[in-house]
C-alpha cells in the first residue's frame, strides 16, 4: 500500500501521478502507475481515495484476478449500479451478481461459441485492418488521442457487421 494519511489517505498521492500522464487521461490510469511500485508485492495492493470513491483493492496478477473473478465468484461492489445504469438502463452482466449472473450470461454463450466465431472472423478482421490503419495514423502523427473512443467504434462496427 502506498503511504497514507489519516486524513486524506491515499489523495496526496495522486496529483504527481496524474502530471506524469497526457493531458486528457482517465484517472485510473494514476493506478496503473503506481501498480509499479508494487511489482514485486502480492501483486495487489489497497488504495483509499475516499471520498471520491469506496476503498479499493488494486489486483495487478493475473492469478490473484482468476481468484477473485472465478475461484470465489467475488460480488461486485454495489457502487457499479449507479454506474452502469444510465447506459444500461438496469440490471446488467457489469453489477449482477451469483445465479442471476450465470443465468444471463449462459443467455449469450451460443454467440460466443468457437464456430460462430468463426464464422464471423472475415467482417472482424476487415473491421481491425481499418482500426490498426487508424492506429498507426495517430503513431505517425505522434498526436494523443482517445484511445478509448476509437476502440469503442472499432467494436460497435465489428458488432454492426457481424450482427449484419
Amino acid at each position: 500500500m502506498p503511504p497514507w494519511d489519516f486524513a486524506a489517505g491515499h489523495l496526496k498521492t495522486l496529483p504527481a501521478l496524474l502530471e506524469m500522464l497526457p493531458k486528457g487521461s482517465q484517472h485510473s490510469d494514476a493506478f496503473t502507475l503506481l501498480s509499479y511500485d508494487f511489482v514485486d508485492a502480492d501483486s495487489c495492493f489497497y488504495i483509499d481515495v475516499w471520498p471520491i470513491t469506496s476503498p479499493l483493492l488494486i489486483i495487478t496478477s493475473p492469478e490473484l484476478a482468476i481468484q477473485a473473478c472465478q475461484e470465489h465468484d467475488l460480488p461486485k461492489p454495489d457502487i457499479l449500479i449507479p454506474f452502469f445504469a444510465p447506459f444500461a438502463g438496469g440490471p446488467n452482466l457489469f453489477d449482477m451478481n451469483g445465479a442471476e449472473w450465470k443465468r444471463s450470461r449462459a443467455l449469450f454463450n451460443p454467440g460466443f461459441s468457437a464456430n460462430v466465431m468463426l464464422e464471423c472472423m472475415p467482417q472482424i478482421i476487415e473491421e481491425a485492418d481499418i482500426y490498426v490503419a487508424l492506429l498507426r495514423e495517430h503513431a505517425r502523427k505522434g498526436d494523443t488521442f482517445s484511445l478509448d473512443k476509437l476502440t469503442c467504434d472499432y467494436m460497435m462496427d465489428a458488432i454492426g457487421a457481424v450482427s449484419m
